[in-house]
């Protein structure tokens, strides 16, 4: 016959070390989030540039780059 224990998950994770492991994933995420806010960052400094270039004004230009918030 099979006997079945129960395991107390949040139990077991709180008597866990944080090791190199939980350290380096939480330095990707920390990267990761630093690189999205980049993109927007670069947008909003190259939105003049751009707008110049294809001739269009601010209030043409804006919905496009408002649209890549959305992705």
């Amino acid at each position: 016959m099979i006997t079945q224990t129960a395991v107390d998950v949040p139990a077991l994770l709180d008597q866990q070390k944080v090791g190199w492991f939980q350290l380096r994933l939480l330095g990707l995420c920390a990267l990761v989030v630093m690189l999205d806010g980049f993109d927007i960052q670069s947008i909003g400094y190259v939105a003049p540039a751009v707008a110049r270039d294809l001739h269009l004004s601010y209030a043409q230009i804006s919905p496009v780059f408002a649209s890549g918030l959305l992705v």
